[in-house]
């Protein structure tokens, strides 16, 4: 703070002379402005300080810190960047906001706002609207091809299919279907489908043998989709009697109402398996 270079006497009635009454100050405040103004040597135009009791300025100043009001402020038009604005502010200018309507935060958020979509509008918050769903603000367009986790508010992308059977004793050379019916596979394919519930990709499958007298030979597993098309799951010839057939890089487009079996090509036996069950399952993204 500069100090004052001129000092006022006052004229009048009044006494004593040369003092900042009351009275004086409301009968004429030129006095006190003339002690005061950065022209003359009072305050500075750039006095912003903490704890002042007086602040001067007619400067552009970056705030910073903390500021706490008892009352919530109203900022004349435009005098905030918008991109200083954040969604737990008060209030602000309609000036510093290019949409018609009073605006909202997004419920459940932080305060902070993303970088497409800083606020919403009643329209919006009733979803209606096309707008992209953030988190915490799903368009009900969006739900008619979407499931969300009602846990984590998150999509869920994909869904699982299981498929068992009875045990059975597979004959030589013969070549069995199963889906999720509780009967021993059949040798021949659409009896036991697994309808698709929902359009997307089998993209993984893991399909369990397990045998009493397990045998060494060739088995292979398919993915049979709608009794017409097969798609190789693996092919396994090892003498344990628990055996994983796995896929993990499939890639079978599928519709809804669309099913599918599993096949099971068997060779012509040197050891028969007997009491084998077989169950696994299919996983759609």
């Amino acid at each position: 703070m500069g100090v004052p270079t001129k000092f006022f006497t006052f004229v009048d009635s009044q006494a004593p002379v040369g003092v900042l009454t009351a009275a004086r100050l409301n009968g004429d405040f030129d006095p006190l402005y003339a002690c005061l103004d950065p022209a003359t040597g009072g305050l500075e135009d750039t006095n912003v300080k903490s704890g002042a009791k007086i602040v001067c300025t007619d400067r552009a100043h970056t705030v910073t810190g903390i500021w706490t009001f008892t009352t919530a402020p109203v900022l004349p038009a435009a005098s905030v960047a918008e991109s200083k604005l954040i969604l737990n502010y008060a209030t602000h200018s309609p000036a510093n906001d290019p949409t018609a309507g009073e605006k909202a935060a997004l419920p459940g958020t932080s305060g902070t706002p993303s970088v497409t979509n800083k606020y919403v509008t009643d329209a919006d918050a009733r979803n209606t609207d096309a707008r992209t769903p953030t988190a915490h603000n799903h368009n009900l367009n969006d739900l008619t091809e979407k499931s969300y986790n009602s846990l984590t508010d998150k999509p869920i992308t994909g869904y699982a299919l299981s498929l068992t059977a009875l045990t059975f004793d597979p004959a030589d050379g013969t070549t069995y279907f199963f889906g999720n019916k509780a009967f021993a596979p059949d040798s021949a394919g659409g009896l036991k489908p697994v309808y698709i519930p929902r359009a997307g990709t089998i993209k993984v499958a893991y399909i369990h043998w397990y045998s009493g007298v397990p045998s060494n030979e060739d088995i292979s597993m398919y993915i049979r989709l709608n009794n017409t098309s097969d798609t190789l799951i693996e092919t396994i010839g090892d003498t344990e009697q628990a055996k994983v057939f796995n896929n993990v890089a499939l890639s079978i487009a599928v519709a809804v109402g669309d099913y599918i079996e599993i096949k099971i090509v068997c060779p012509t036996w040197t050891t028969n398996p007997t009491v084998v069950g077989v169950g696994g399952v299919v996983y759609v993204e």
